[in-house]
């Protein structure tokens, strides 16, 4: 299967921070939106995690993949923090498994839901 962008921005609100994390999809267009979690946690804390909590919010516009600086209507700005690819192995509405490659985490990863809006990250190997 081929490549899919992903890129991790640091998110700085006025309430305080998080990381959200941004993945095309398989099959979409140019123009679909990013599936998209937020997380306390940056990517080269992932693999010794071993396992941490995702909130997935609204697909995010691909313009992201690019984007650092300031948003609109007071919600903070975002600066890139890590970027790179997956490569998907099983993707599903509630189950992703994945080779990730980042300039600060690679391995294979397996996202899951959890419940509602609550999702959970594995790492697998690498």
């Amino acid at each position: 299967m081929a490549r899919l962008a992903t890129v991790l921005l640091r998110h700085e609100t006025p309430s305080g921070g998080h990381f959200d994390w941004m993945l095309a999809t398989p099959g979409g267009s140019p123009g679909a939106g990013l599936w998209t979690v937020r997380t306390d946690l940056a990517a080269a804390a992932w693999r010794g995690a071993g396992r941490w909590r995702l909130t997935r919010i609204a697909d995010h516009r691909r313009q992201y993949l690019a984007y650092q600086g300031p948003l609109t209507g007071g919600r903070g700005s975002v600066r890139r923090v890590d970027a790179g690819w997956v490569r998907p192995w099983l993707w599903r509405s509630d189950e992703m498994i994945f080779d990730l490659m980042m300039s600060h985490c690679r391995g294979r990863v397996r996202v899951e839901q959890a419940d509602a809006d609550c999702w959970t990250a594995h790492w697998l190997e690498g």
